[in-house]
């Protein structure tokens, strides 16, 4: 007899007799179990395709549902691994999705189902780094020590979480109020503590949420498609503030430039997520309403007139302090909004990484550096790895946020360069230049080497805080991003070219034109496709664009349209 002809409701007695991981395929049961708590998926659904969570029910007797049960007494928790914490904002359309019949205590954050299962929703109301539950409901006391259960939405099989699987726990823990239980290598995509009571909180009585593998599932987003290179880029980085006089081999760039997701480490995880929430002081700045205002109205700084917007610009009206920080987007278009900020600004902020190490290469032969050179500038003018919309995106966010903000560091007393350049490059910024051509020439330079946490640095310390005194040797700090740094370590040169190392802003134009003609199909399409983006770029990106692209869900194909068939040229 096949095994799947033998009626369900004497699998369901079989199963009582059965190690629930060595049948929960067979049997569905995990399907069932979130059948039980959900009509409808629209909530959850959203949530994972919009990268917001890997959700996982946890329970000791997960196992033991009976879908046909007239009463199944099981305590779950539902956990989201919401890495932004912004799902606390879509509470009730999760109760709207919820099986009838439900009532929740908000006291205790559960939901009861005429079921008979309890819901423990902490972490989708609260939405904290630490999430608190009731252990003695989560966990049952074996002879083996803690064990509980789990069951993955995009899963639906039921695992045994054995004391094995715990990377640190208290012998003496029984299942009881406050009792200390440790760290455990359970299922989540997010580092979180989950602790009985805040109270009663000590660093060993925590239980910690944390499997590598679901971490990793969280960097596979979009948006976190250059975190990983990202993150090695600045390791070696911070190696040179050490010893700044210390060389790369060639070696090391080729170690970056591909890394391999399935092989990285916790700590590299954990630092995409502390990344991924501290770069939204730069998004809250370009939502904050004073500024988005003032960023609307002020020229973009990429443009082939670069130098004299940005001299135009040394008198422009000052940015206004941040005010007024509550976005009216809703939770979903807000989340797909600082995604797409937050991947064209880590695109940009590789590129400045990866032209501060080939500058702080040694290379055993010239046209070795000249081949590296040409790799940065094919990426910076013509990558073929970013879609036209991802061009424009880029566009926006480097423009805001080295354009926009970087300028306006170096503002009012700020502002004079003999306060950010050692006297013996002064002349270079100053020699047949006026004041304000030199402040121009100056900024050109310097943000080119400005990394993003450096400009909420000297953003927070200099320019919105004037009661503190933010005593630093300004030239010192600059020469450790790399301005002014030209080591040139060559041992034999085999080449007489001689690369262009700076990389302007507004040389991103260029990468825009090379997408359109890619689009056209046709090479001798290039200066028509130049022609109708400063036409668009003049006549209509600041009062369509600018501020607002982001909000735009428009296709490459889309956008190629209004950009050619925006006028005569």
């Amino acid at each position: 007899m096949k095994l799947f002809s033998i009626p369900h409701d004497i699998w369901l007695s079989i199963k009582d007799f059965l190690v629930p991981a060595d049948i929960e395929n067979i049997m569905d049961t995990g399907r069932s179990l979130w059948l039980q708590i959900f009509k409808d998926f629209s909530w959850i659904d959203t949530a994972v395709q919009s990268g917001q969570g890997s959700p996982v029910l946890i329970g000791h007797n997960l196992s033991s549902f009976r879908p046909k049960k007239p009463s199944n007494r099981l305590y779950l928790s539902l956990v989201m691994n919401d890495s932004s914490g912004d799902l606390r904002e879509t509470s009730q359309a999760f109760f709207s999705t919820l099986q009838n019949g439900w009532r929740y205590d908000e006291g205790k954050f559960e939901v009861y189902f005429p079921s008979g299962i309890t819901l423990n929703i902490y972490d989708i109301i609260e939405g904290d780094e630490t999430i608190e539950l009731p252990l003695e409901k989560i966990f049952a006391n074996t002879k083996k020590g803690p064990y509980t259960e789990y069951c993955y939405y995009n899963d639906h099989s039921i695992k045994e979480l054995q004391s094995s699987d715990i990377i640190k726990w208290d012998p003496l823990y029984k299942t009881a109020p406050h009792a200390p239980l440790g760290w455990w290598n359970g299922p989540s995509s997010k580092g979180r503590d989950l602790i009985e009571d805040p109270r009663y909180f000590q660093p060993s009585y925590h239980l910690k949420l944390g499997t590598l593998c679901d971490l990793k599932s969280l960097i596979n987003a979009k948006h976190h498609q250059h975190d990983i290179e990202l993150g090695l880029l600045q390791d070696i980085y911070e190696r040179h503030n050490i010893k700044e006089t210390f060389l790369e081999p060639e070696t090391t760039y080729d170690e970056v430039e591909k890394p391999v997701v399935s092989q990285i480490k916790v700590n590299q995880v954990i630092e995409v997520v502390v990344r991924w929430h501290a770069m939204k002081i730069l998004y809250d700045l370009y939502r904050s309403s004073s500024i988005h205002s003032h960023f609307v109205r002020a020229n973009t700084v990429i443009h082939p007139a670069m130098n004299d917007r940005l001299r135009d610009c040394a008198t422009e009206e000052a940015m206004p302090e941040p005010k007024d920080f509550n976005c009216t987007l809703d939770y979903g278009h807000r989340y797909a909004e600082y995604s797409r900020f937050y991947h064209a600004l880590t695109a940009h902020w590789v590129l400045i990484e990866k032209i501060w190490l080939a500058k702080m290469t040694h290379y055993k032969k010239s046209s070795t550096r000249n081949d590296r050179y040409n790799q940065l500038w094919q990426l910076w003018a013509d990558n073929p790895d970013r879609s036209l919309r991802e061009k424009l995106d880029l566009i926006e966010v480097v423009d805001f946020t080295w354009g926009y903000l970087g300028r306006n560091i170096f503002k009012g007393r700020f502002a004079q360069l003999s306060d950010w350049v050692p006297q013996a490059d002064l002349a270079q910024f100053t020699e047949n230049e006026t004041p304000d051509s030199a402040w121009a020439f100056f900024i050109a330079r310097v943000t080119q080497e400005l990394r993003p946490p450096h400009i909420i640095e000297l953003l927070l310390l200099l320019i919105w805080n004037s009661e503190m005194a933010w005593r630093i040797d300004r030239p010192t700090y600059l020469r450790q991003l790399g301005f002014l740094v030209e080591p040139q370590s060559v041992e034999e040169w085999n080449d007489t070219d001689w690369p262009d190392t700076q990389f302007s802003l507004n040389i991103l134009d260029e990468d825009v034109i090379n997408s359109l003609v890619d689009m056209v199909g046709s090479e001798d399409s290039y200066d028509l496709c130049e022609k109708q983006w400063y036409n668009y770029k003049d006549t209509q990106w600041q009062g369509n664009m600018q501020g607002r692209i982001l909000g735009y869900e428009m296709t490459s194909q889309q956008l190629f349209e209004l950009i050619m068939f925006s006028g005569d040229v």
